[in-house]
């Protein structure tokens, strides 16, 4: 009986240091027009957005996009042109399709769900989970709360399912263009470099690191990433031999 005890501690141990792989980055927007800023689509000012896509991006070449299905959306519809058209100028390739498939996420750095007004299947979860324990980044995009709660919800519910800490909470924040500048900039890897950010009406975003914060302080984009530490590992290890050892000499 007591021997018994020991299989499942080492299959506990061995489990979690077999999820313990590095995990990658999940970027949530509370507003879709972030890639307007880039070319001055759709009435935005030109700022740093483009720096903001290269930083996200970082050294990889390829870039996957789940394109909005929603005819209506011609504003966001620009913005996501500008952002395939950016990456398309700096000569990377760009993956575009309307539902996610292994195919489209092979060999991405970043794959973006743009304004998704169709909810992700149970089959495109399990990629975008794979490809996430693969070390890969996610950008995922909504909108205001009184235009597009749909796709919030939509965000909300892929975030659930990925067990992730990130929630857009719809709400109609900072309506019309603005521009991020100064303490709405948050310090981070992701932000060097960025003087100007520009953005418009968005719900707000919580749950993990703020990038960008509203005219009223309130986070509008937000990261959670995790790498696991060596020596949390060897500790849980350690814990489990020790374990081992303590029944061993009970026996």
């Amino acid at each position: 009986m007591k021997r018994a005890l020991v299989l499942p501690m080492i299959l506990l141990v061995l489990a979690v240091c077999a999820n313990a792989d590095i995990v990658g980055t999940i970027v949530v927007s509370g507003d879709s027009n972030i890639g307007n800023g880039i070319d001055g689509s759709a009435g935005a000012t030109i700022a740093d957005n483009g720096l903001f896509f290269r930083n996200l991006l970082g050294a990889g070449t390829t870039v996957a996009i789940r394109t909005t299905t929603n005819p209506d959306t011609l504003t966001e519809i620009s913005s996501q042109n500008a952002i395939i058209g950016y990456y398309t100028g700096l000569g990377k390739t760009v993956n575009q399709f309307s539902t996610v498939t292994a195919p489209g996420l092979a060999g991405a750095s970043l794959f973006i769900g743009f304004l998704p007004d169709v909810d992700f299947t149970a089959a495109e979860t399990t990629l975008i989970a794979n490809y996430l324990a693969a070390g890969g980044t996610v950008l995922l995009t909504g909108e205001w709360g009184s235009f597009d709660t749909l796709a919030d919800n939509h965000i909300n519910a892929l975030l659930t399912a990925l067990g992730s800490t990130l929630r857009i909470s719809p709400a109609d924040l900072d309506l019309g263009v603005h521009v991020a500048t100064g303490s709405q900039i948050a310090a981070d890897a992701l932000t060097v470099g960025i003087r100007e950010f520009s953005y418009a009406a968005t719900s707000d975003v919580a749950g993990g690191t703020a990038l960008f914060y509203t005219t009223a302080g309130t986070p509008f984009m937000e990261y959670t990433s995790a790498v696991p530490e060596p020596s949390a590992i060897v500790l849980l290890l350690t814990a489990g031999l020790g374990a081992f050892a303590v029944r061993r000499r009970r026996a």
